[in-house]
Formats: structure tokens, sequence, C-alpha cells
């Protein structure tokens, strides 16, 4: 899966009413409209950002159970020690002056052999800074690799994978284009810090004086 830092990029609605729908052009606009000032809109979102910010440690990642489950029951961790468990998570490999390369990787949790053991580059996810690459390493970087694996790993990569990189393609998209919970928490706390500085600064010499029988 590729990652291009666009020079324009669409404006599209979330269909999840809990996030974010505030572009930075909307927030600059209300500023202009009730005469806030400009200087706390927050800088120009970087499509490098949401990279980072949506394949980075706090990024998706997907646990899940390899043992049989009981039908109709609600998923819990088992707690005889004997459990098995998969994670996919993104993990970091590669960056340069032109690109950054992360990987799908698969760590498997065996309770009962005290083991952890992984399954990597099941698929990749290369962010190219506004440069895009050569049309064959596009094509390397859009697929899965097509190596032999164990068979778990073929339905991993068909049943799991691909719908976790569907939602890491969707979340960068959304980072993007509109401006994210900290970014909103960060415009606040700046101009809470502007009160509070304003309202503990000592009153003016002549304004003492003048107070004075």
């Amino acid at each position: 899966m590729t990652f291009y830092s666009p020079m324009s990029l669409r404006r599209v609605q979330s269909p999840h009413r809990r996030r974010s729908t505030v572009t930075r052009d909307d927030l600059e606009r209300w500023f202009g409209e009730l005469g806030l000032d400009p200087a706390f809109v927050p800088p120009p979102i970087r499509p490098v950002d949401a990279f980072e910010k949506v394949s980075g440690p706090a990024g998706i990642r997907i646990t899940y159970p390899l043992d049989p489950q009981p039908p109709g029951r609600r998923r819990r961790r088992r707690q005889d020690g004997q459990g098995r468990e998969a994670t996919l998570m993104i993990r970091h490999v590669r960056r340069d002056s032109g690109q950054i390369v992360r990987h799908l990787v698969r760590e498997v949790r065996d309770e009962a052999a005290t083991r952890l053991s992984y399954d990597t580059r099941l698929a990749e996810c290369v962010f190219h800074r506004d440069n895009p690459p050569p049309r064959t390493a596009q094509d390397r970087c859009t697929s899965l690799p097509t190596a032999p694996r164990s068979a778990p790993s073929q339905r991993t990569s068909r049943t799991r994978c691909r719908p976790m990189l569907a939602g890491i393609k969707g979340a960068y998209q959304r980072h993007c284009t509109y401006l994210t919970a900290d970014r909103f928490r960060a415009v606040i706390k700046a101009i809470t810090d502007l009160v509070r500085r304003v309202r503990q600064l000592p009153p003016a010499a002549g304004s003492r004086a003048s107070t004075r029988p």
C-alpha cells in the first residue's frame, strides 16, 4: 500500500459522526467571523504527520484469538495460561529523504509454550515524499507479498490483513483532511495559557498611582 504526499487534498465527508469533520479552512474562517486572532489557528496538516500518526505506535492494531471460540459467547481472555492470541501491527523499517517504509507484522503469543513468534512483512506501507516512485516500485508497494507462506498466514492475509490495510488508508485520508482532537486541544490550551498570563500581569504603575488617596 502506497501513500503519497499530495499537493492538494479533496475534501470528503466522514461517515463517522464521532470523528471530526472540521478542516483547517473551516477553523480559519470561523476565527475570522468571530474576530479571533488567526495566529491561534493550527498550521497546515502535513501528510507525513498523518502517516506517522496512523502507522505509528498509537496507530491501528488488531488482536484476535487463534483458538476456537464457543458459539454464542462473547470473546473472553482465557485465564488458564493456555491461550493463543495474534496481534497485527505496523512496524517501522526504514526512513530516508524519499520515503518511509513500514511493514505489517503478525505477532503470535502462545501461553502454553511460553513463546512469541512472528510473521514478518505481511504487507508494506510506504509513504513517498512528493516524488512518486517508478511504476515498478509502485506495483511492489501496493500488493501483498506473493511468497509462499503457511496456511494460517494465508488465511490471515485474506481475512485480517486487507481490512486492516483498508482501515489504515481510510484513517490516513481522514488525518490529511480533518483536524484531529489533539490539534483542537492545542488551540484551546494556547488560548487559555494566554488568558492566564494576562490575568497574572501586575497592574501598571500609573494605575497604582491613580488609586492612591
